[in-house]
């Protein structure tokens, strides 16, 4: 109730809310039903921009399937729950943040895309880059990790989804990360920040490939030929390992701008 009655209020002023939802409780994602235990991620981001009481509505901003901002009525009950909810990894235990003023806030461009790129280096040489070798790896072999076949065709959806549609803005989310830099490179009038965002569409390619071949595997996967599936499997594990080396490479370029600021 504290949550509600202090997002209501600023909205009173005219400020959006930025909240933390767990998609699980997103009904207008799951054909006006709530997803599935396992699909709860508590720190996808919605903005609040509006509140109907008398018809118990909310407003929020969010991105469509193809990357597009729209906005999306929810139950003011099921918002609540989305934003209250402890359940999965990541909570999003009611988190939310709001500017005063955009135009007024003294953004420092130059320090945020420092500890920007410092951050993501960190997390992909911390293990992301060697989960990503190592899933090539494992492709090969996916059966070995399933309990059973039939759980391979949802299984290779949910693996095209987190990449491209469940909230990722596609090419998990990549193509945020190329948009930033191409967009923060023209406020600093800086060549070299732009040209870092071209070895992200380089990283976007291959993700749009590997998550259109996952897609292709749920599709057509055939329990019935083994041979037919690992095929498949090698396919899709040959395009993690030129992913793995688009990202290496992406990585080494980001070290070595970091180092210059």
């Amino acid at each position: 109730q504290v949550a509600y009655d202090w997002a209501k209020n600023l909205l009173k002023k005219g400020i959006p809310v930025i909240l933390r939802v767990d998609m699980r409780y997103l009904p207008y994602r799951y054909g006006g039903k709530y997803g599935p235990k396992k699909s709860s991620f508590g720190w996808h981001f919605v903005t609040l921009i509006g509140i109907d009481e008398k018809s118990s509505i909310a407003y929020v901003t969010e991105t469509d399937e193809q990357g597009i901002d729209s906005i999306e009525k929810i139950n003011i009950y099921d918002l609540a729950k989305a934003r209250n909810s402890k359940e999965g990894e990541l909570k999003a235990d009611n988190y939310c943040y709001y500017f005063d003023d955009p135009k007024n806030i003294d953004i420092d461009y130059k320090k945020a895309l420092k500890k920007s790129l410092q951050t993501l280096v960190k997390n992909m040489r911390g293990g992301g880059l060697d989960m990503m070798k190592s899933f090539g790896d494992d492709m090969i072999d996916i059966e070995k990790y399933v309990g059973s076949k039939y759980v391979l065709k949802p299984l290779f959806y949910t693996f095209y989804g987190y990449i491209e549609i469940f909230g990722s803005g596609g090419a998990s989310f990549r193509n945020f990360y190329r948009n930033y830099l191409a967009e923060t490179g023209r406020i600093l009038s800086d060549e070299k920040i732009t040209g870092l965002s071209k070895y992200v569409d380089n990283s976007c390619i291959v993700w749009h490939e590997l998550s259109n071949e996952f897609k292709t595997i749920s599709e057509k996967l055939n329990y019935n030929n083994i041979e037919e599936r690992k095929e498949m499997y090698k396919k899709a594990s040959g395009i993690i390992k030129n992913l793995y080396a688009v990202e290496y490479k992406m990585i080494e370029q980001f070290e070595e701008f970091e180092s210059s600021l």
